[in-house]
């Protein structure tokens, strides 16, 4: 599509280097500040599917700018960056509330099987829970995205391997109803 579309505006004030990243299908934003004297520590959460900002528990550190932010699983992770009182080299983990975004609900990753695996035609996906909406995207060892099925629904999905070469790759299976991501390792073999 290539193209832009406006979303509801962010419900926090206004500010410059807030730090930003994404578990699941959701994305968090917090801290940054307006100038030295006005820093903020508030940490918001938004849900592509509603369109909605919701406040969150605020930052567990000083309120702070320009700060560095990642995650990694189901846990987003802050840090670093300047206060009132200089630089700072504390990091906060952050988990966020499993009745709201229900990633926990299916990081068991034996929710999702995958079977052969591996495969040298194709293979299948099955759910435990039913896909609505959802997504498989394969991943090389670079990282790089070199399949993706959108769209899926119900319990089972067919892969076919069509031009994917002989390797390793990662299997990514998102779920737009359960906002869940599960990632397993899948491997094609030449016969």
């Amino acid at each position: 599509m290539n193209a832009w579309t406006q979303k509801a505006d962010f419900a926090g004030a206004g500010r410059a280097t807030a730090v930003g990243f994404a578990i699941g299908n959701r994305g968090y934003i917090g801290t940054g500040g307006t100038g030295t004297n006005n820093l903020f520590k508030d940490f918001w959460e938004y849900n592509p599917k509603n369109d909605v900002w919701t406040r969150k528990a605020d930052f567990g550190g000083t309120p702070r700018f320009v700060a560095t932010g990642f995650s990694m699983g189901n846990n987003g992770y802050i840090g670093t960056g300047w206060d009132n009182t200089g630089n700072r080299n504390d990091f906060w983990e952050y988990t966020p509330d499993t009745n709201l975004t229900g990633i926990n609900e299916f990081s068991d990753k034996s929710s999702i099987d995958v079977y052969p695996n591996p495969f040298s035609i194709q293979t299948s996906v099955y759910a435990k829970k039913a896909f609505q909406g959802g997504s498989i995207t394969l991943f090389n060892t670079l990282g790089q995205p070199v399949k993706t099925i959108e769209n899926i629904n119900g319990n089972s999905v067919l892969i076919s391997r069509e031009n994917l070469n002989a390797g390793i790759y990662i299997l990514r299976v998102s779920s737009n109803n359960d906002s869940y991501t599960i990632e397993k390792t899948l491997i094609v073999t030449d016969n």
